[in-house]
């Protein structure tokens, strides 16, 4: 398993979508200094396209044993 983070340090309006467990979406949109945690082996996730012209994040993953490919 992973365990994923991801600090918006920008402060766009530009949602993480996750797909959860029972099939829907979930759309997280953070803040500038907000962040997510989320299982991103397991868990679908995905962002539409840019529309500024640059967005900074910090992303963390942790994975406890070798994830697949």
């Amino acid at each position: 398993w992973s365990i994923s983070m991801a600090v918006d340090t920008g402060g766009r309006n530009w949602p993480l979508r996750i797909t959860a467990t029972d099939g829907s979406e979930v759309r997280v949109a953070m803040k500038q200094g907000e962040m997510v945690i989320y299982n991103g082996v397991d868990l679908s996730h995905r962002r539409t396209s840019l529309r500024a012209s640059r967005a900074t994040f910090l992303l963390l993953h942790y994975a406890r044993e070798a994830c697949p490919s």
